[in-house]
């Protein structure tokens, strides 16, 4: 594939329905990418909350497994390179 946008040739193996780069030149797939912040954005309240009233160390984890798993899948949609897509595909499946 030539090169689309800023992070270059598309080399991941899933290409979703999005035309890539239509929005931004930066994003390849500009609502896929932002649909994950709530996600991000979530999980960081989570984090907060669980240090802040005290619910342990668990708790905290479970709130950045699924700030992983948005940042993976933000990373995965901007880029459309195959690492990224790995840092959207393993978290979900661990």
């Amino acid at each position: 594939m030539s090169t689309l946008g800023y992070w270059g040739n598309v080399t991941a193996v899933i290409n979703w329905c999005e035309k890539d780069y239509a929005v931004s030149w930066y994003i390849a797939e500009f609502w896929n990418s932002i649909s994950n912040l709530p996600f991000i954005i979530l999980a960081l309240i989570g984090v907060f909350h669980s240090f802040y009233f005290r619910l342990g160390l668990r708790n905290a984890l479970q709130y950045m497994a699924v700030m992983v798993v948005g940042g993976g899948s933000f990373l995965f949609h901007c880029t459309l390179l195959f690492r990224a897509q790995m840092w959207d595909e393993v978290p979900m499946v661990l």
